[in-house]
C-alpha cells in the first residue's frame, strides 16, 4: 500500500497532480480562487500544516471512503477538519485535512450561529477532489454548534435559506453535537488570527537585506529545505513523488525572540553559575573563604583563635560540623522537626541581593511577605543575617510599597478642648432617612462641645439654604452667634452661602479632613445615640420618627454626661428643667430670693460649676489620648517627603495606594498638604505611607528648591 500526501488546499497543484495520477479528476480550485493569503495565517501558508493521507492498494484502487467533518467558525476564519477513517484489513485510519474559506462569500454571509455550517457548504464547492467525481460520498458531521447539529438531525428549512439547504444537505449526515474538549482539531485552528502581520515587503512577494523579518524568513526557508527535500515550484506543479513519500518532520522556528513582560522579574542566576564558579565566589568572600580554608586543612580552630573573626565566620564556626563541602561548594545541613535533613547553599555576599530578587521579586516569589520569603530562601539557602536583609529588601521593595498596605498608621489623638459655652459648635447632617408623612428625610445635627448640649432639626432636603435657615433663625436665634463652627467636607458647609453667613457673623470656619469622621467625632457620637434612641419608638414602617427628635432630645439634655459631669439644661441655663418625674415625686421647695440675690448666686454658682466641668473635661481628654496612643503607628513626614495616599474605595485588584505625592506644607501634627501632577490635597496623617525607595518619579514638575527652603 502506498501512502500519498494531498495537499487539499495550500498547494492544489500537487492536488491535481496526484488526482490525475489516479482518475480521480482535476477540478481543485487555484491559490488565486482561494485567495488563502487573505484567509490563513502566515505560518499555515508558509508550512504545509494542511494536509490530507490518502491509502490505496497498488491496483489503483480507491479504497471506499468515509468522512468524519468536524467544523468550528470565528470572527476570522471557518475551518473544517476532515477526518477519513478506512477500514481496509482491519486497520484503521484517521488522518486529518484543513480547508477554510471567506466567510462572505455569495451564500456564505449568514448569521454567527450558523457560520459553523459555512465550512461544509465551501468543501462541496472543491468539487471532485473532496467528494469524488460524482459526489457519492458521504460526510458525517460533527460540531460544537447545537443549534447546527439540530438542523441536520431536524431537516429545518427555516433556520437555513432553502438552496444553502438543498445544496449542503445532499452530502451530510449528522453524528450530533459534540463539545469542542472531544474536536479540539477544528476549533484550535478557527481560533488562528488570519490577519497577515508580516512586513511590508513580504507582502509584496520582495526581500530586503536589511529588514530583520525578511532575514528572519529566509532562514526559516532555508531550515525548511533542510528537512523536507525535492521542494519545487508548487505553484507550477513541479513535484517529485519521491519527496512526498518521506516522512513529514516537525518544522519549529528557531529564531523566536520572547521579550518576557516588564513587569514580570525574571531571574535564573542558578542557572548561570556553575559549581566551580560559586566555589570561586565563596572562596572570594571574606567570610566563607576562610571556611574553605578550614574545611580545605580538615582543622577548626579553637574558641581563643576565631574570637579574631567577624560575627559571621563566628555563627559559621558554631556549626563547622553541620557545614559539607559538595564538589567544592559549601553546604550547611538542616535539620528538620520530622528528623530529615536538607542541604543549603552558603550564599556569599554578592549573590545575596540576587538571590533575594529571585525568592521575592520573581512571578514564583509573588512578593510574599517577610516570613514567608524567609522561609522560602531556608529551604535551599543560607548565609549570616538573611533575615535582616530580607526585611531592608521587602521595606525597599517598590512594588510591595505600592501594592501592599502595611500596618495601618495611626498617628496620636489631637485634643480640642473649649472652656465656655459656644466656644465652639459642631454641625453634621443625618440621612437620607425613611420619608416621613411630613416629608423630613433628613436630620441637622448641632452639638456644643463644652455643655456638650445638642439639637436636631428634620429637613426636606440638605441643601445648603435649608441648613443655613435652621442654623441662622433656630440655633443661632435662641443660643447666640458661636466663635467657632466646625463640619465636614460636605458641599451644603462647603458652599458659597455658607460661607458668606460665617464672614457676616465673623464666625471661624474648620472642617475635617475627607473620610475622617473622628475629626468630628462629638456629633459622630452623638448620630449613633440619637439613632439608637429613635428606634426604641418609630413605628414599624419607620414613617414618624421626625415626632420623637424633640422629646428624645430633653431626655438627653437632661441626663448628666460623663465628660462634664453636669447634664446639659445646667451648663447651658444654670438650672434644670422640670420633667414628667419631677412632677410626679416632686423635691423640696427653694427659699425664696429676690431678683438680686438670685442672680448673684446663680453667677457663683456657674462659676463654679463651669470650672468643675473644665477639669472633668481636661481629664476626660487626658484618659482618652492615653487610651488612644498606647497602639500609635507614626510617621515622620517632612516637606518634600515622598508619600502614597490610601484609598478610600477600589475594586477588587485595584491598587490600594496611589500617588506618588509630595509634601508641600504641614498643617498640624496630623494634617497634611500634598500634591501631585493633578491636584493639591488636604490629607490626613493616618491615609499616608512613606515612600521608601528613591527611584520613584513624580510628575510634579515644579522646582524643588523652595521645599528645602521652607
Amino acid at each position: 500500500m502506498y501512502t500519498i500526501l494531498l495537499t487539499t488546499v495550500l498547494f492544489p497543484a500537487v492536488t491535481g497532480f496526484l488526482l490525475d495520477s489516479f482518475g480521480l479528476g482535476s477540478a481543485v480550485p487555484t491559490v488565486s480562487q482561494l485567495d488563502v493569503n487573505k484567509y490563513l495565517g502566515r505560518w499555515f501558508q508558509m508550512y504545509a500544516s494542511q494536509s490530507v493521507y490518502a491509502t490505496f492498494e497498488r491496483k489503483a484502487v480507491c479504497v471506499t471512503a468515509d468522512y468524519t467533518m468536524s467544523t468550528d467558525g470565528s470572527g476570522h476564519i471557518n475551518v473544517l477538519n476532515s477526518e477519513r477513517l478506512s477500514e481496509a484489513k482491519g486497520d484503521l485510519k484517521v488522518i486529518h485535512g484543513y480547508a477554510t474559506p471567506s466567510k462572505d462569500v455569495g451564500k456564505l454571509t449568514v448569521h454567527l450561529e450558523t457560520v459553523g455550517f459555512n465550512a461544509p457548504y465551501w468543501v462541496m464547492k472543491l468539487g471532485p477532489s473532496t467528494f469524488g467525481p460524482d459526489n457519492k460520498y458521504q460526510y458525517a458531521l460533527v460540531s460544537d454548534n447545537l443549534k447546527a447539529t439540530l438542523f441536520v438531525l431536524a431537516r429545518d428549512p427555516v433556520v437555513f435559506k432553502r438552496d444553502y439547504e438543498a445544496e449542503v444537505m445532499q452530502f451530510l449526515k449528522s453524528e450530533g453535537f459534540t463539545s469542542i474538549i472531544n474536536k479540539p482539531n477544528a476549533d484550535a485552528l478557527s481560533r488562528k488570527n488570519v490577519e497577515d502581520d508580516r512586513c511590508s515587503h513580504l507582502r509584496e512577494g520582495k526581500t530586503d537585506a536589511t529588514c530583520q523579518e525578511c532575514l528572519e524568513t529566509g532562514h526559516d526557508w532555508d531550515n525548511f529545505r533542510t528537512e523536507v527535500d525535492d521542494i519545487g515550484n508548487l505553484s507550477k506543479g513541479e513535484v517529485s513523488i519521491h519527496g512526498l513519500f518521506d516522512s513529514i518532520r516537525t518544522v519549529t522556528r528557531s529564531q523566536t525572540k520572547d521579550t518576557p513582560s516588564s513587569k514580570v522579574n525574571v531571574s535564573n542566576w542558578f542557572t548561570g553559575y556553575t559549581s566551580k564558579e560559586i566555589e570561586a565566589l565563596q572562596r572570594e568572600d571574606t567570610d566563607l573563604g576562610r571556611l574553605h580554608e578550614w574545611k580545605d586543612t580538615g582543622s577548626c580552630p579553637t574558641r581563643d583563635q576565631v574570637v579574631q573573626y567577624s560575627p559571621a565566620i563566628r555563627k559559621y564556626w558554631l556549626s563547622f560540623n553541620n557545614i559539607v563541602p559538595v564538589e567544592g561548594v559549601l553546604y550547611q545541613k538542616r535539620v528538620h522537626s520530622t528528623g530529615t535533613s536538607s542541604l543549603q547553599i552558603l550564599v556569599p555576599k554578592v549573590l545575596r541581593q540576587e538571590v533575594i530578587t529571585m525568592c521575592h521579586d520573581h512571578i514564583f516569589g509573588a512578593h510574599m511577605g517577610v516570613s514567608k520569603t524567609i522561609e522560602k530562601l531556608k529551604s535551599q539557602f543560607h548565609w549570616y543575617c538573611m533575615g535582616i536583609d530580607v526585611k531592608s529588601h521587602i521595606k525597599h521593595c517598590p512594588v510591595c510599597n505600592r501594592f501592599k498596605k502595611s500596618k495601618k498608621p495611626r498617628a496620636s489623638l489631637q485634643n480640642y478642648i473649649v472652656g465656655h459655652p459656644m466656644d465652639r459648635i459642631a454641625l453634621d447632617v443625618i440621612g437620607p432617612l425613611p420619608k416621613t408623612k411630613r416629608s423630613n428625610q433628613y436630620i441637622l445635627v448641632i452639638g456644643d462641645h463644652f455643655t456638650r448640649w445638642m439639637e436636631a432639626y428634620p429637613l426636606l432636603n440638605q441643601q445648603a439654604e435649608h441648613v443655613a435657615e435652621k442654623l441662622v433663625h433656630e440655633f443661632i436665634g435662641r443660643f447666640g452667634i458661636p466663635l467657632e463652627i466646625h463640619t465636614d467636607q460636605g458641599r451644603n458647609f462647603e458652599s458659597d452661602l455658607f460661607k458668606e453667613i460665617c464672614n457676616l457673623l465673623e464666625i471661624k470656619k474648620t472642617r475635617s479632613t475627607p473620610y475622617r469622621p473622628s475629626s468630628n467625632g462629638l456629633i459622630e457620637k452623638f448620630n449613633q445615640t440619637l439613632e439608637k434612641m429613635l428606634r426604641s419608638f418609630i413605628n414599624n414602617n419607620k414613617t414618624n420618627w421626625d415626632q420623637f427628635v424633640g422629646l428624645l432630645l430633653a431626655a438627653y439634655r437632661s441626663t448628666p454626661h460623663p465628660a462634664t459631669g453636669f447634664t446639659p439644661n445646667f451648663l447651658m441655663f444654670g438650672r434644670e428643667v422640670y420633667l414628667p418625674n419631677h412632677i410626679l415625686f416632686p423635691l423640696p421647695k427653694h427659699e425664696s430670693l429676690s431678683v438680686g440675690e438670685y442672680a448673684s448666686n446663680l453667677h457663683n454658682r456657674m462659676e463654679e460649676v463651669f470650672k468643675t466641668a473644665r477639669e472633668s473635661l481636661q481629664l476626660t481628654a487626658e484618659r482618652q489620648k492615653k487610651d488612644y496612643d498606647t497602639r500609635l503607628v507614626e510617621n515622620q513626614f517632612t516637606v518634600g517627603s515622598l508619600v502614597y495616599k490610601s484609598n478610600t474605595f477600589y475594586r477588587k485588584l485595584d491598587a490600594p495606594l496611589s500617588g506618588p505625592y509630595v509634601v508641600m506644607e504641614i498643617l498640624s501634627p496630623v494634617v497634611y498638604k500634598i500634591r501631585n501632577q493633578k491636584k493639591t490635597e488636604i490629607i490626613h496623617h493616618d491615609r499616608l505611607k512613606t515612600i521608601l525607595y528613591t527611584t520613584t518619579q513624580v510628575g510634579y514638575t515644579k522646582s524643588r528648591a523652595p521645599l528645602s527652603q521652607k
